[in-house]
């Protein structure tokens, strides 16, 4: 089912299965396209990924980095 929500961009389905109350819940927390994203703390980038699934919105950049040492 993913994979062909993703190919058409139809993601209407994935609402229903979507967890809407555990990240970015917040009702006046809202984005538009001139926004930047920035995900300080990204590991694999699953946090940036559900805030793009469950926002539904275009950014003008997400910005996600894992600190570590150099």
């Amino acid at each position: 089912m993913l994979t062909m929500n993703v190919l058409t961009g139809d993601i209407s389905p994935c609402r229903d299965v979507m967890e809407k109350d555990i990240y970015f819940c917040l009702p006046e927390f809202s984005a538009n396209s001139e926004e930047i994203f920035v995900d300080a703390g990204a590991f694999v980038g699953n946090t940036v990924e559900r805030f793009i699934w469950e926002n539904l919105e275009t950014f003008r950049h997400i910005y996600a980095f894992e600190p570590g040492y150099k």
